[in-house]
């Protein structure tokens, strides 16, 4: 919270403003209809809200670990995707491909119960956590999120928590 706080104070003071939260709509619509067109538009909050969970909106944001840009892309991920990731256009696009190549490599299909919420805590912790811990965690334990939940670092159960709280202010916000 306290590191949140000297982080908007900062941008105010060197920006002078603070990032909107609607300023990347329809970006976010264009990359999820382009590569994800039979979830649209129900996945669009989802995306929205890990950009807030990432980087309150803030295309230049820099982590304490060195990720960068709207979306939180380590320098190495940034160059796979071969994107600038304080490019907002080319980082929400490369996030939404990222995603599925999450998904792809956990084995998402063989979760349990498998639904839409279960899918997309397992792919926000990899995001978070790693995709290959995530993806050994799951295999441990058979795909079972309450299990695996609890094995989860604070850090990151908090990250997938705040997830989906942006998430579902958006969808009853809408």
């Amino acid at each position: 919270m306290k590191r949140l706080l000297i982080t908007m104070i900062l941008t105010i003071m060197f920006t002078g403003r603070v990032w909107a939260s609607d300023e990347y709509d329809p970006i976010i619509r264009d990359a999820v209809q382009k590569y994800q067109p039979e979830h649209f538009p129900a996945l669009v909050h989802w995306y929205k809200a890990r950009i807030e969970a990432e980087s309150r909106f803030d295309p230049y944001a820099v982590s304490y670990v060195g990720a960068l840009g709207l979306c939180q892309f380590m320098p190495a991920t940034a160059e796979e995707y071969g994107i600038d990731p304080l490019n907002p256009e080319e980082a929400i696009n490369a996030m939404v491909l990222y995603t599925i190549d999450i998904a792809q490599f956990i084995e998402i299909e063989k979760l349990y119960p498998l639904n839409y919420k279960n899918a997309q805590l397992f792919v926000d912790a990899a995001y978070n956590y790693g995709m290959g811990r995530i993806r050994r965690l799951a295999r441990t334990y058979n795909y079972n999120w309450d299990l695996i939940y609890w094995k989860l670092p604070l850090e990151t159960r908090l990250y997938v928590n705040r997830i989906q709280r942006f998430k579902r202010n958006y969808e009853t916000n809408i």
